[in-house]
């Protein structure tokens, strides 16, 4: 990861603004490659305009 490339634990706080659980221990699956993982394991950029994973 790069200085500027977060993991999915930077977007916990917003996402607990809109969740009323901690959705960073969800599992994602990726539409690209179809490999699930936890949220908080994916690649985040940002934060201007907001994030991105």
């Amino acid at each position: 990861m790069t200085e500027h490339e977060l993991d999915g634990n930077a977007m916990a706080g917003d996402l607990r603004e809109v969740f009323a659980v901690d959705v960073t221990t969800a599992v994602a699956t990726c539409g690209g490659c179809g490999e699930p993982s936890v949220v908080a394991r994916l690649r985040v950029w940002g934060p201007a305009p907001g994030l991105v994973a």
